[in-house]
Formats: C-alpha cells, sequence, structure tokens
C-alpha cells in the first residue's frame, strides 16, 4: 500500500509532537512538584504569610544616605 504525501506530513508531524512530550520520569522530581503547584495570586495569600518592612529606620543606612558625594564627573548621578 502506497502513502499519500499528506499520510507522510501527518506521520512526521506525529514523531515530532512525540518528541516534545514531558514525560514525568525524564523530569527532576523538585521540578515536577514545583510544576505541579497551583501558583497563588496576591488575593490567595493569607494575610499572616506577608512579611511587614520594619516601620523604625536603620541608623547606620539613613546616615549612608545623608553623606554627600563631592562633585564628580565619574560618579554616576541619578
Amino acid at each position: 500500500m502506497q502513502r499519500s504525501g499528506t499520510d507522510n506530513a501527518r506521520d512526521a508531524e506525529g514523531s515530532e509532537e512525540a518528541e516534545d512530550v514531558v514525560r514525568p520520569t525524564d523530569v527532576p522530581e523538585a521540578d515536577l512538584v514545583e510544576q505541579m503547584t497551583p501558583a497563588e495570586g496576591d488575593d490567595d495569600r493569607d494575610d499572616s504569610d506577608r512579611i511587614e518592612p520594619p516601620l523604625e529606620v536603620n541608623e547606620a543606612d539613613a546616615a549612608e544616605q545623608r553623606r554627600s558625594v563631592p562633585v564628580d564627573e565619574d560618579y554616576p548621578r541619578g
């Protein structure tokens, strides 16, 4: 039995699709778990899971931010 060109094209596409299929045995367990875990949006999270930034100022950070740099052409300015 002779096959038509469209049958051969379909077989070629089918073999390409078979190569693109990722089987769970081909994927490391950690990646598989990550892929199977549903993504949570901001609305789905519990309020207890959110970490609030501290409201107090770190003195060392504040002093460093107040420090000025003398005029220097090579110093990048924001």
